[in-house]
């Protein structure tokens, strides 16, 4: 049985609204699943403004100045060892009600988050995840002091944003697919085609598959949603969504390389027929690829 980790949000303000509070919940899930939560847990969100962050900063830290997040972890978790702790400190932070351990308070200015998401050229939403999993991660016990530590602490952070935002958007994706498959142009296979391309900020690209009387000019779905999305300069792509009202649309092998041009790794899933649905990820389908980190030195010796 998977063990949770739960959230209770404060926003007194009503600075955020319930498709945010559904986003952070299932951040907090995929944190979980990242690093196999062995007990179930909850923690204390609370979203506040500059000026509440700052007090809580002057009083706890000795700090006069609003930052973006605090975390307050109520156990001594270590990244390595999770809940091997002493009986007593276990015993104190276990809530009879609600069957879980309380992990601690996550404190988020919303104020902060705003300018930040506008200073880095990402949604809010985007940018409000990112520090409520950043908090997260802090309170199980990972830290970014070291080098190496910030490295393995920012990787968890991406995967777990990627997965949390495919999540969310998964269904409408699909939706948008089924919805836009009517346009594939395909008078000599009659095999439609459509994919949806999701990117970290949540914003989606649909494509068609095209086919053309050389039948080698013809051009897949996802290659489609891929150029349709860099045209107008998006390139994170985090998901794709393939749908068909044919066989199962798994991509090509020349979609996958092109779409691991801008993502060594992503999340995939195809749906067609009546109710068929699979999922897999980019480096699944296409491993040992060709990609931008791997310099032409490196391909020519392989």
């Amino acid at each position: 049985m998977k063990c949770r980790l739960s959230l209770i949000i404060e926003d007194e303000e009503k600075l955020i609204g319930e498709d945010f509070k559904a986003t952070f919940q299932l951040c907090a899930d995929s944190c979980a699943k990242l690093v196999n939560l062995p007990r179930n847990c909850f923690a204390s969100i609370y979203i506040v403004n500059d000026a509440a962050i700052k007090n809580i900063n002057k009083e706890h830290r000795n700090i006069d100045k609003a930052t973006d997040v605090l975390s307050f972890p109520s156990l001594e978790l270590t990244e390595a060892d999770f809940f091997n702790l002493d009986k007593k400190q276990l015993v104190k932070e276990w809530d009879i009600e609600k069957n879980a351990y309380f992990l601690g308070d996550i404190v988020i200015s919303f104020e902060r988050a705003k300018f930040q998401a506008e200073r880095f050229g990402h949604t809010i939403k985007r940018e409000l995840c990112y520090l409520l999993v950043h908090g997260i991660f802090h309170l199980l016990g990972f830290d970014h002091i070291e080098k190496r530590d910030k490295k393995i602490m920012r990787k968890n952070e991406e995967l777990v944003l990627n997965e949390a935002i495919f999540k969310a958007n998964e269904n409408v994706m699909i939706q948008k697919a089924w919805d836009m498959l009517k346009y594939s142009y395909v008078p000599y296979s009659e095999y439609r085609v459509c994919a949806c391309l999701l990117t970290k900020d949540g914003n989606m690209y649909t494509g068609n598959n095209i086919e053309n009387a050389s039948y080698g000019l013809t051009i897949c779905a996802e290659r489609t949603a891929v150029f349709k999305a860099v045209s107008s300069g998006d390139r994170d792509f985090i998901a794709i969504a393939i749908v068909s009202d044919g066989i199962a649309p798994w991509p090509c092998g020349a979609c996958r390389q092109v779409l691991n041009e801008f993502a060594e790794d992503m999340h995939v899933v195809i749906a067609w027929g009546e109710d068929n649905k699979e999922y897999s990820t980019l480096k699944e389908l296409l491993p040992k690829s060709f990609s931008p980190s791997l310099s032409a030195e490196k391909r020519f010796v392989e």
